[in-house]
Parts: structure tokens; C-alpha cells; sequence
């Protein structure tokens, strides 16, 4: 058995009650024990040192930060300097050979002095006389440095103990020293990295109902929303900080022409565009509901409300000239199309799918094989993929196929190289991403991993020809990388440029061999890489006015 250290949480904890408004929240497979009321209102998180030095390990902990809480949620640690008489606001941590710890949950540990102590030593004994982390002396260092560092870091963003719900099993021995909240949200779950009982010794990787966890409460960093308006040209959508929508558009030698701002919305936009010049944004207003505007070369309309309940961002893919459908999440944990016509505008809700489809969580992928038939993929909360297709005239309701017993941990992405079958991305719980296709005569072929390397959030498809594929993806250090298919074989990852981006990126093919990737800079503002058929042109600034995402 390995020895784990415990962490302590003090006592004076703040406990509150989160809303379930959302009525499949009670069947949700997401775990963590939150204090509801201590969740930052922006995920724009100050974090400073009480004392210098220590680089080294302060590195080790930014970066097992960087690579979990942040990476997977709309969560943004800045600073990490030294605190000063300047300081007002954020988490401070203090460095000393004791028991690591926090000294309450959340927003609740704003601008507290010396609110977080991690060790880096660990050779401190107890009252006993005991080394309670000898464990960590030595080779076992590093680990827990980082593990430690994602623990405390769980209570900093308002998460207590899991071990000390009141559900959890006998098995479980290993209990926390106080019982620091009242809110279980979905089931135990033993590998949480907040559970001492976690198997894992000083765990410094998120399991998928973390993950789920997080962005429950905090979002994620959603990719920008882009849609190809014509040959070299693309329109995006942004949520921005002070939860406006703002629409770019950008030309192929990358100018952009900002709009006036779009109003408030609650969450990331979906575009697409019907035709040439005629785009549409979709967003979930401040109300629930699903909205629309519409812009006709370049000129926006107002909002106009389609209604509804929603949770999440919505999905909106061209189905052909004049189509767009438009996919989302209800608050019964259903998939609902709503479908705009031009000549006739928007029609009814849709369910999709009878009562045998899967609840979902995240956000769903869907694709177009001309005007008669969508494939659509969601992630099931299970955590299995689910797809079902649309013949023009009804959806086969008994055809929500499950894709067995693989687990995924992140939502699906999806294309075809063929025009007729269809590839799914996502992806796996070893992080790795992981690819099947789903034919269109039916059924499914079986799992291929697409590399051991760890990645994050949701990948992005595209191709550029038969039998071609270009994949990019953000790896765990949160640079972009790209692999290659060109009908035979995958070429493995190659890294493009070292600069680390905050979300998922989005490719699109905009004009024969040319491509586009928009990516979310550190900064929290839109970056383009091009290739044109021969090299990557590096990333290059769309429209720098000083707006940032949300």
C-alpha cells in the first residue's frame, strides 16, 4: 500500500447549497463536494506568493495547475509573482515545511494573507514524532509537490473533501478531519483527486468526473465559434469578459473589421453561415432561452429569441443552401434541433430522439451529408458515445447506437473523408485521443488510438480532400500540435510553435489547400496560424481593440 499525506482543511469552512435548476442535475455523473456559494464569480483568479524564491517548485505548482483546474474549465490563474502592499485580491500561498493546507473554500480565500501553505521539504514530523510525508522525500518529490499543488487548488476553487460526504462507503476508510460542506453533486467517486482514498498516491491528474465537476460551475474554455462566409473569409463570434457576443470579420490576409457589439449573452456562441454573406449566431441568452441574430454581409440585425430552456453552448452546422440546424442540450439532459429555412425561417423545438436516447452532458457533434441526412454524436453521462442519423424525413429513434463499453472523457468531434462515413474524435479516460467510424450503411468499426500523448478539451477536423485528414488538438503543456492522415496512416504529432493557448482550437479549410486555425491566446484574445500548401505562416493577432473572452 502506498502512503498518501493528508491534506488538511481547516475547520471554519463556509458550507452553502448549490440550486438545482437544472433538473437532471440530480442524475448529473459529476462528483466533487461544493460549497455552492464560494465559487468565484469570474474564473479570472489572481494568485501570489507571501515569500521569493523557490522557483523551481512554484514552477512545478503553476504548472500541475496549469495542466488540470485551468486546462479543463474556464478557469484563469494570473500573476503568480510575489504578493505585495499592493495586493488586493486573489489567492495568496505561503511556502513552509508543514502541513500543506487551505484555510477555507473558494472566493472565500480572496485576498486572505497566507490563505494556502504547500510544502516543498517535507520533512517535518508531527506531535507524534511521525514524517507524515516521508513519502514525499526524494524520488517521490516532484509528485507531490504536484499533487498536493491540484488538491489545494481543488479547495482554493471551492471544492472540500470527498471522502467527508456523508455517502461515502465503508470501503472508505480514510476519512478528513471535518466535515467542511453540505452539497453532493452526483455520485461518490473514489478517484477524485480530492478523496484521500484515491488508489493513486498524490494523484495529479483530474478524473473525468472532476473534469465534468468543474465545468459545471465554471464553463470551459469554449473554442472560438467560426464560420467560413466565402472562399478566404470567415466570420467568428466571441463570448467576450463583459459577456457580450462580438462578431469578426476576417479576410484572407488576415484584416478584420470589428462590429458594433452584439449584446448580452450567457455562454459561448455557435455561427454558421446559410450562404455566401448570410451568417447566423446562436447564443443562450441571460434568460435560458436560445437567440439568434442574423448577418447579412457583414450587417447585423437585432437578437430574436427561439425559445426555450438550454444548458450549455449550442451546436450550428450548414445542412445545405439556405439551411442551417442548430443542436442543443434541454434541461432534461435531451438533444433538441431547431431548423431555420430561409424562405420560411425558424421552425419548432425537436426532440431528438425517442425515449430509449441517452441523457448527455457537454456539447454534442453534428454533421451534414447534404440536405438529407445529419449524423449527430453526443457524450452520454456514462461517459460512451452515442450517435444516431437524421434520413431527411425522421430520425431512427432505435438507432441511438451506444459505441459499447469505451469511456470517453471529453466531448466528440467529427468529419468525413469520404462523403459518406462518418469519423469520430474524443477524447479517451487515459487522456489519448481516440478515433472509430460510424458507416453510413450502420454500425461502427473499433477504437484506434491516435497516439499515447495526452491531450485536452475537444479536437478539431477537418479535410481537405478525399482520404485526407488534418487533426489539431491542445496538448497537456497547452501548445497546439497537428497529425496528419493521407489515406494510409497518421503521420503523429508535430508541435506548432511554442505559444500556449487557452481552449481548444478551431480549423477550418477556407480556401483550397489553404487552412486557418483560431486558437484563444494566454491573453485571452483570437490568434490565426495559416498554412497555404507549403508552410505554417506562425500566428498572427485578429483585430487586437483591447476585448478579451470570457
Amino acid at each position: 500500500m502506498q502512503i498518501k499525506p493528508r491534506w488538511l482543511l481547516l475547520p471554519f469552512v463556509l458550507s452553502a447549497c448549490v440550486a438545482e435548476d437544472d433538473p437532471s442535475l440530480s442524475e448529473a455523473e459529476q462528483d466533487l463536494y461544493v460549497a455552492g456559494t464560494q465559487i468565484w464569480p469570474t474564473g479570472i483568479i489572481p494568485v501570489c506568493w507571501e515569500m521569493p524564491g523557490r522557483d523551481a517548485d512554484k514552477a512545478l505548482v503553476r504548472d500541475a495547475v496549469r495542466a488540470t483546474w485551468e486546462a479543463e474549465a474556464n478557469i484563469h490563474f494570473t500573476g503568480w509573482g510575489t504578493c505585495n502592499a499592493s495586493t488586493r485580491s486573489g489567492i495568496r500561498i505561503r511556502h513552509a515545511d508543514e502541513w500543506p493546507m487551505t484555510l477555507s473554500l473558494g472566493k472565500s480565500l480572496d485576498n486572505v494573507r497566507n490563505g494556502m501553505v504547500l510544502n516543498f521539504d517535507f520533512a517535518f514530523r508531527d506531535i507524534w514524532g511521525n514524517q507524515p510525508f516521508s513519502a514525499c522525500i526524494g524520488g517521490g518529490r516532484t509528485q507531490c509537490i504536484r499533487g498536493i499543488a491540484v488538491h489545494e487548488f481543488g479547495h482554493a476553487i471551492g471544492f472540500a473533501h470527498e471522502q467527508d460526504r456523508l455517502d461515502t462507503p465503508s470501503s472508505c476508510t480514510d476519512l478528513g478531519f471535518f466535515l467542511s460542506g453540505d452539497t453532493n453533486v452526483g455520485p461518490w467517486d473514489l478517484n477524485s483527486v480530492m478523496n484521500y482514498c484515491n488508489p493513486a498516491s498524490s494523484p495529479d491528474v483530474l478524473s473525468p468526473t472532476d473534469i465534468w465537476g468543474v465545468q459545471k460551475f465554471y464553463g470551459t474554455h469554449q473554442p472560438i465559434a467560426v464560420a467560413r462566409r466565402a472562399w478566404g473569409e470567415h466570420d467568428l463570434a466571441l463570448d467576450l469578459t463583459n459577456a457580450n457576443m462580438q462578431t469578426v470579420s476576417v479576410n484572407s490576409s488576415f484584416g478584420a473589421s470589428e462590429t458594433s457589439n452584439q449584446g448580452t449573452i450567457n455562454g459561448a456562441p455557435a455561427i454558421a453561415a446559410a450562404s455566401a454573406g448570410d451568417v447566423h449566431a446562436v447564443a443562450r441568452g441571460t434568460d435560458g432561452g436560445l437567440w439568434t441574430k442574423r448577418g447579412l454581409n457583414g450587417v447585423w440585425g437585432g437578437w430574436s429569441s427561439l425559445g426555450g430552456v438550454i444548458e450549455g453552448s449550442p451546436v450550428a452546422i450548414p445542412r445545405a443552401p439556405g439551411i442551417i440546424d442548430v443542436f442543443v442540450r434541454g434541461t432534461d439532459g435531451r438533444l433538441y434541433r431547431k431548423i431555420f429555412v430561409d424562405s420560411l425561417g425558424w421552425g419548432p423545438y425537436e426532440l431528438v430522439g425517442g425515449t430509449n436516447m441517452p441523457r448527455i452532458v457537454g456539447t454534442p457533434a453534428a454533421l451534414a451529408f447534404g440536405q438529407n441526412r445529419v449524423d449527430v454524436v453526443v457524450r452520454g453521462k456514462d461517459n460512451r458515445l452515442y450517435t444516431t442519423s437524421w434520413n431527411g424525413v425522421t430520425w431512427r429513434w432505435e438507432d441511438w447506437r451506444s459505441t459499447g463499453p469505451s469511456l470517453f472523457g471529453g466531448d466528440p468531434a467529427v468529419a468525413s473523408r469520404d462523403g459518406y462515413n462518418l469519423d469520430v474524435f474524443a477524447r479517451g479516460t487515459d487522456s489519448a485521443l481516440w478515433m472509430f467510424t460510424r458507416y453510413g450503411s450502420g454500425g461502427h468499426s473499433s477504437m484506434v488510438q491516435l497516439g499515447s500523448n495526452p491531450v485536452l478539451g475537444t479536437p478539431s477536423v477537418i479535410s481537405r480532400g478525399y482520404g485526407i485528414y488534418d487533426l489539431y488538438v491542445r496538448g497537456t503543456d497547452l501548445a497546439l500540435y497537428t497529425q496528419w492522415f493521407n489515406g494510409w496512416g497518421w503521420s503523429g504529432y508535430g508541435q506548432l510553435g511554442n505559444n500556449q493557448i487557452l481552449a481548444s482550437p478551431t480549423a477550418s479549410n477556407s480556401s483550397g489547400t489553404r487552412v486557418d486555425v483560431f486558437v484563444r491566446g494566454t491573453d485571452n484574445r483570437p490568434y490565426v496560424q495559416s498554412w497555404l500548401g507549403v508552410n505554417w505562416l506562425g500566428y498572427q493577432g485578429v483585430n487586437n481593440n483591447g476585448w478579451q473572452f470570457r
